[in-house]
């Protein structure tokens, strides 16, 4: 019986290993997954996952039933400031007891013998106040008239930190360096202008006289919009853009206009008009200083004047030369005097008095060489001085009487106000031109106090002038150049002239180049021994690598534009910037361009100016010092 039962297993002991491990796969699948024992705790019930959603549906229904109703109205506003308080007033905060006199109560003094009453500050009655009950028209802003241009280069004190109103443009925030200035002045009538905000808010103009604000009648400038164009390498112009004030400028941020009455900071038009009532705050908008010159032989001033600046230093110098010239054909007839009192009273022969003549005539000739050699030394030293000394003097009485002061009444003034801005960004060999106008502060921006027809106009912060007419082009010349100016053809080396402005001065140096070269490197400068007896301001080295690489020398010809046709055979230097774009430029001075020769003689002409150190901060003249002022005073020493 023992071997069948263990033959019966032996014969179907894998079919009994199956249908246990079966039994067991079914029990774990009812196990942990048809019965689901992995329960999730929610809202304090273990839930299996199949039960969660329905749980969450019936708690919501309670929410899809609220969000179905109509809403409720809303509790009517109880005034606070001077009423009661309840007890359970969500705006208590803590207050303990009824409070029967509101938020005012909570200054009354304990003390009830004693009116000591305490209440907070109340803003000054305003037309604001008024808010929907007044109505005004805008005034005209006008137009700006007589707009000039003009620039200059000069070495100049540059900041080398940001300058602001804690930490002024002066001497040890900066350092001399070169820069381009363009200047763009324009005219405007100030005082039209304020007649004008006097008729809006406070005369004929207002509907009702109990609507008149003096405090409204007032303008206060917002702002002074350069923008200007560059020229297109194609011809056309690029679309306007504002320019920023200039680095030197200590309200530069302050200055930045907001135009919409929906972006102005905490405390809106009031607290963003508070600063520019300001007299120094106004001087500097519309007549702001410009960098402290430390050239020897340049200014600044506002364009018109600076161009009679300009043609005073002319003129002193045509004068200067004439008096040179005069003063040498003095010299010349002394010396004729001189020679012929010492002849003997023994009558000479023809031929000794023909000898004579011609001796006397040869010293005289050479009095007059070297009296014309001192008078081309001198000439451009007198010239200068000349210039410097009396024509600047002159122009600065000019800008010392258009200047405004904090004494200055706006509203009095009987000629247009001078005003401008300057544009300290520009490049060299680039062209702009510019256009300017002003800016007023709309005292009524972001109130409901506009008449129908300026209602538009409401988050208006700044109201504009019109723009005043494009100016003329300005060219700004280059401060780097290079010229092929000889070849030797057997070793394609091209001889090139690079010139590289620094610091108020023009230098140059012939650097041979073959394929493959750089064109320039640094070199260090040299300056004359009565340049370094002078203690001349030079850099010590100038970097003349013009970033150009020399490509190739080929033959080139042409035919001249000329009546008549004629053969030109020259050689054409090849060279690029970036490795791609291969550019040319005709070797030796006859075979350049018209421009390119023009612009060679006159750095050929600067190179023979005799240099001079720059001015030290405050070293101006008398003029100057006037208006101009250290630190964070402006223009204190003109005021006084």
């Amino acid at each position: 019986m023992l071997s069948k039962i263990i033959n019966f297993f032996e014969a179907y002991i894998e079919k009994i290993v199956l249908a246990v491990v079966g039994f067991v796969c079914i029990g774990l699948l009812l196990y942990y997954v048809i019965l689901g024992p992995n329960k999730v705790e929610y809202g304090g019930k273990k839930l299996s996952p199949g039960k969660i959603d329905i749980e969450i549906s019936k708690e919501t229904e309670p929410l899809r039933r609220k969000l179905n109703e109509p809403p409720k109205a809303p509790e009517p506003y109880m005034p606070r400031f001077n009423g009661p308080i309840g007890p359970n007033d969500p705006v208590r905060k803590g207050i303990r007891g009824k409070l029967q006199n509101g938020f005012v109560g909570l200054f009354d003094s304990p003390l009830k013998s004693i009116d000591v009453s305490l209440y907070p500050p109340m803003p000054s009655s305003s037309s604001l106040e008024a808010g929907f009950a007044r109505e005004y028209s805008l005034p005209f802003i006008g137009e700006v008239n007589e707009v000039a241009v003009g620039h200059i280069r000069a070495v100049a004190f540059v900041p080398t930190s940001a300058v602001d109103e804690q930490d002024a443009y002066r001497k040890d925030n900066s350092e001399p360096n070169d820069i381009d200035l363009v200047t763009v002045e324009g005219k405007y009538d100030v005082a039209g202008l304020y007649a004008r905000f006097q008729e809006c808010f406070a005369g004929k103009a207002v509907k009702k006289e109990e609507w008149y604000d003096p405090s409204l009648a007032r303008a206060i400038f917002a702002a002074v919009q350069l923008q200007r164009q560059e020229l297109n390498s194609n011809g056309t112009w690029s679309d306007w853009e504002n320019v920023s004030r200039t680095r030197v400028d200590p309200y530069r941020k302050l200055f930045e206009v907001i135009e919409d009455a929906r972006d102005l900071p905490p405390g809106g038009l009031t607290v963003r008009m508070l600063p520019f009532d300001n007299p120094n705050v106004i001087m500097n908008l519309l007549q702001p200083e410009a960098y402290m010159i430390a050239s020897a032989n340049e200014e600044w001033f506002p364009p018109t004047l600076h161009n009679k600046y300009l043609e005073q230093q002319r003129q002193k110098g045509i004068e200067a030369r004439r008096e040179a010239m005069e003063k040498a054909k003095d010299e010349r007839e002394r010396e004729l005097k001189e020679r012929q009192g010492s002849r003997t009273a023994t009558r000479r022969t023809r031929s000794d008095r023909t000898s004579s003549t011609a001796d006397t005539r040869r010293a005289s000739d050479r009095t007059s060489s070297a009296a014309e050699k001192g008078l081309r030394q001198s000439e451009g030293e007198l010239s200068t001085k000349a210039g410097r000394d009396a024509s600047k003097e002159d122009v600065y009485d000019e800008l010392n009487a258009i200047m405004i002061s904090p004494r200055t009444e706006l509203a009095k003034m009987s000629e247009p106000l001078l005003f401008w801005a300057y544009d300290d960004t520009v490049e060299p060999k680039k062209s702009y031109r510019y256009r300017i106008r002003l800016g007023v502060f709309n005292p009524i921006a972001g109130t409901n106090q506009f008449s129908e027809q300026d209602k538009s106009r409401k988050n208006d912060v700044v109201l504009w002038s019109g723009f005043s007419d494009v100016t003329g082009i300005v060219d700004i010349p280059g401060r780097s150049y290079f010229f092929a100016s000889d070849i030797q053809k057997a070793a394609k080396t091209v001889t090139v002239d690079v010139c590289k402005y620094a610091l108020g001065y023009w230098y140059s140096e012939k650097f041979p180049v073959r394929q493959g070269e750089v064109i320039g490197k640094v070199e260090a400068v040299e300056l004359k021994p009565e340049e370094q007896q002078s203690g001349i301001t030079a850099p010590e080295t100038i970097d003349y690598d013009t970033g150009a690489v020399f490509v190739d020398v080929i033959p080139a010809n042409e035919w001249s534009s000329g009546k008549k046709l004629v053969a030109r055979d020259y050689y054409d230097m090849l060279y690029s910037y970036d490795g791609v774009n291969i550019e040319h430029m005709a070797v030796k001075t006859a075979n350049w361009s018209r421009e390119s020769q023009a612009v060679y003689n006159d750095i050929q002409k600067s190179l023979r100016v005799q240099k001079e150190s720059l001015r030290d901060w405050g070293s101006s003249t008398k003029g100057e010092s006037r208006w101009r002022a250290t630190g964070t005073e402006s223009r204190l020493d003109y005021l006084d």
